[in-house]
């Protein structure tokens, strides 16, 4: 977490920790870290995997499994999987 406030400090981004390390804690935080993470590398599969269904999308654990078993077969990310 501290590379993304070091990479953003060059480009002018004021920030302010509140909370300290609980503050990565928090859910709604530790989703949008992993939505960012997936932006900069898309091939993040743990990133995909904690934001696929955030917000809700109606895919359930049957579904993300066969989009596992279609990553693996094409020996692709999971979100390139996704895709046509």
């Amino acid at each position: 977490m501290r590379e993304f406030w070091t990479a953003s400090s060059p480009l002018g981004l004021n920030y302010r920790v509140i909370g300290g390390p609980r503050f990565y804690e928090r859910q709604e935080i530790r989703d949008a870290l992993a939505y960012l993470r997936l932006i900069a590398q898309p091939a993040d599969d743990l990133a995909f995997e904690r934001i696929v269904n955030v917000p809700k999308r109606g895919l359930g654990d049957a579904t993300v499994q066969l989009l596992h078993e279609h990553a693996r077969r094409r020996r692709v990310p999971l979100l390139q999987a996704t895709g046509p």
